[in-house]
């Protein structure tokens, strides 16, 4: 299970404890956000010196998950390059991706939106979760933080409810969920 950037690195660590047989990786510019996440594996995005070292993870997964952002650029550019690689050695690429606040302006809005539509063709199933529509439910006494957190926390539930779909429908009635998978 692969997080990208600042959104797909806290959505990824809220799943850390509902799915222990993935391996979790948390890929970002920010080496805040990778120190506080809680990831079996944290790479720091470094002018693209790490890109080498990620493929080999992925390649050597019958399943991969990835959760990013948008908005930003390290999601946007990040997860379409990842997820081609590892659709290109065999695995399923599921992935569920954030779209930008209204008030983060057109522009941030059609660049999402592009990226989104290119990690869609590449995808397997990709679900885009629309953070104005979650944070419209929300009361308006809510802080940006915490929007946020319940955003990244909608995001992991909809990415753990994909990847249970993904496995009972490519697995034989009789095999109990996960065997034999390799999943990242």
């Amino acid at each position: 299970m692969v997080g990208i950037g600042g959104c797909g690195v806290n959505t990824v660590t809220l799943m850390t404890s509902s799915q222990a047989h993935f391996t979790y990786i948390g890929i970002d510019r920010d080496w805040n956000s990778l120190r506080s996440s809680v990831v079996d594996l944290a790479i720091l995005l470094d002018q693209g010196l790490a890109f080498p070292n990620i493929i080999p993870l992925l390649t050597k997964s019958d399943i991969v998950a990835i959760a990013a952002g948008m908005g930003g650029e390290t999601g946007a550019e990040m997860a379409p390059v990842l997820a081609r690689a590892a659709r290109a050695h065999g695995a399923t690429v599921i992935g569920v991706v954030s779209m930008p606040f209204r008030f983060e302006g057109y522009l941030r809005r059609r660049y999402a939106v592009t990226r989104a539509r290119k990690l869609q063709e590449i995808t397997h199933q990709l679900k885009v979760v629309e953070l104005q529509d979650l944070v419209e439910q929300v009361p308006r006494s809510t802080s940006m933080k915490e929007a946020f957190r319940r955003s990244c926390r909608w995001l992991a539930g909809e990415l753990h409810s994909d990847i249970e779909d993904v496995l009972q429908n490519s697995l034989p009635p009789s095999e109990a969920p996960f065997s034999g998978k390799r999943c990242a």
